[in-house]
């Protein structure tokens, strides 16, 4: 997965550091760990999480550091190249053309999610659809219920994070396994 990784020119290393960090230095300088997973805002199905995680452990200065860097990104990109690919996407979000459509199933069933699973086992879309919905449900109450317990020692806490990242993304691919 790694090599792969490498070879494909992917992400996943950086954002990887940024998750596993943002979480390492959270008891230690929590404002940089709040910049780093904010910048980890950039790859959203990766993020899913960390708020959960952050609520859950009460990490209030690491969420509003984390919150402050997602707002100062976004309005840099919006200083840097406009407004437009904001509309494009909300756009896309809202109201997805038909192309568009094609292209996220496509997506999706190239990746490696609970949907995708389901899908491949002949669920249909929509009841493969909740499944995810439940199955990123499911991985929210683990990561909470691990992050509010302060006796879980945290390596523990991070492998079950991570874990769970990977199970609630709605697409994820095999390098995002990093």
């Amino acid at each position: 997965t790694t090599a792969f990784a490498i070879g494909a020119g992917q992400n996943s290393l950086l954002l990887t550091a940024l998750l596993v960090g943002g979480f390492g230095l959270a008891r230690r300088t929590p404002i940089v760990a709040g910049i780093l997973l904010g910048v980890l805002g950039c790859k959203p199905q990766l993020w899913l999480m960390a708020p959960v995680a952050l609520v859950a452990a009460r990490q209030w200065t690491v969420l509003a550091a984390m919150a402050s860097t997602l707002v100062l990104l976004t309005l840099a990109s919006v200083g840097i190249v406009g407004t437009a690919p904001w509309h494009e996407w909300f756009s896309l979000v809202l109201w997805p053309n038909p192309d568009f459509l094609r292209w996220m199933e496509f997506g999706r069933m190239w990746g490696q999610s609970a949907y995708t699973d389901a899908v491949l086992l002949g669920a249909p879309t929509s009841l493969a659809t909740a499944w995810q919905g439940v199955v990123t449900l499911a991985s929210a109450v683990l990561v909470w219920w691990c992050y509010r317990r302060s006796a879980f020692p945290d390596d523990l806490r991070l492998a079950v994070l991570l874990t769970a990242t990977i199970l609630a993304a709605p697409h994820v691919s095999n390098y995002d396994a990093v």
